[in-house]
């Protein structure tokens, strides 16, 4: 039987509202690393497309990038 997690769905839109916005402000080279670290896979069929992703910490999103700091991948604050 598999597990269910539920999540805030506010907290995902804010979360992924403040990713974009940090995504679109960098530089294509660095947008297409990102992607390439988040989507592991892509299955594109018949019946619509498969997207399966990495879940990775922030840690390991800063080791990947070059050990950028952390505060280039926090949420921006307005």
């Amino acid at each position: 039987m598999r597990g269910y997690t539920r999540y805030d769905v506010d907290i995902v839109q804010g979360a992924l509202q403040r990713f974009a916005r940090f995504f679109n402000r960098i530089a294509l080279s660095l947008q297409v690393q990102i992607i390439g670290l988040l989507i592991r896979e892509v299955l594109v069929r018949k019946e619509g497309i498969d997207v399966k992703t990495h879940e990775l910490a922030i840690s390991d999103f800063q080791r990947a990038l070059g050990g950028k700091k952390r505060s280039h991948l926090a949420p921006m604050r307005h």
